[in-house]
């Protein structure tokens, strides 16, 4: 595991966390941990609080009460935040070809641009859509456009990654969807 998440600390720490909106109650009591390496979901049905507790999590939204882990995720080696948060939306560049809106993403978090272009590809051969590197975003299924949108977010090797609903429109018989996933992030210390 790299030494960037065996600090000791964990990655995401809440303790007795609400958030009420009036008399709406999105998130109650909420105490969680989550250590370095591990991969962590919240499962749900809609209204449950999920996005809302990952977007106290992120400082979006401050809790009613209850402490969150202090400190929050920090701004990464490469001067961006490295926690990411697609939104259940997709937020792709249409016109723009699927290697280009990734290595777009990975500058924009600080790689040098012909390191963006060559992880962008190395990202989309891995996960079996190299087919689709010169597609236009338009042009791919919504399927393809949320796995596009995930490389994106992980472009840049974040230390955290944070998803809402990543693959939401996703088939796993489309290419790169044979769902037998990736462990080198969090082998290689994503957390």
């Amino acid at each position: 595991m790299s030494d960037r998440v065996t600090n000791g600390n964990p990655a995401i720490v809440l303790e007795g966390v609400t958030k009420q909106s009036g008399t709406f109650t999105a998130v109650r009591d909420m105490n969680l941990r989550v250590e370095p390496g591990l991969v962590y979901g919240f499962l749900g049905p809609n209204g449950a609080g999920k996005t809302t507790t990952l977007r106290i999590i992120l400082s979006i939204f401050e809790p009613t009460s209850g402490k969150v882990g202090d400190p929050r995720p920090q701004i990464g080696a490469r001067g961006a935040r490295p926690d990411q948060l697609p939104p259940e939306e997709k937020g792709l560049y249409k016109k723009m070809r699927a290697w280009a809106v990734i290595a777009y993403f990975g500058a924009l978090k600080g790689m040098p641009r012909a390191e963006a272009k060559r992880k962008a590809n190395e990202l989309l051969e891995r996960y079996g859509l190299g087919a689709f590197a010169n597609h236009k975003c338009d042009a791919l299924s919504k399927g393809l456009q949320q796995k596009v949108q995930l490389l994106a977010a992980i472009v840049h090797d974040p230390e955290l990654v944070i998803l809402d609903e990543p693959l939401l429109g996703a088939r796993s018989r489309e290419p790169g969807g044979d769902g037998g996933g990736d462990r080198r992030p969090q082998e290689r210390g994503a957390r």
